[in-house]
């Protein structure tokens, strides 16, 4: 995928060494063979890296907000603090602020119920026949 998807880095194609000959040389300790690693590795870090933060907004579940020490409110996806409000978000119980990350463009809502006390008071829940 990141050959498709990735377009800062992309991995390297093994110059000499291919499959795992490259693994044997650099078991056998060939020089030449772990340059060639190191090389490969490099790239191939840094083009997983661009693709897990491509893909990261359609993965939910790592929530990187139970990682931060900090109180502010932090992406739980890139770990980004800048967001846009994106409209309201209602259940069966309330009306949610919900918001749009400007790092990496995930969704979430608040936690705060935005109706009033009276309003929850007055709403009925469906039972189920």
């Amino acid at each position: 995928m990141t050959d498709k998807l990735c377009t800062k880095y992309k991995k390297s194609k093994h110059a000499k060494f291919s499959g795992f000959s490259l693994w044997k040389a650099c078991l056998e300790g060939n020089q030449e063979a772990w340059k060639e690693m190191e090389e490969y590795n490099k790239l191939d870090v840094l083009s997983l890296e661009e693709l897990a933060l491509k893909l990261m907004p359609w993965d939910n579940s790592i929530d990187f907000n139970l990682y931060s020490s900090s109180l502010e409110n932090v992406c739980g996806i890139c770990g980004s603090v800048e967001f846009i409000k994106k409209g309201f978000t209602y259940t069966s119980a309330g009306k949610y602020q919900r918001y749009r990350c400007k790092g990496c463009g995930a969704e979430s809502r608040g936690q705060e119920n935005l109706l009033s006390k009276e309003k929850r008071k007055s709403l009925r829940k469906r039972t189920v026949k």
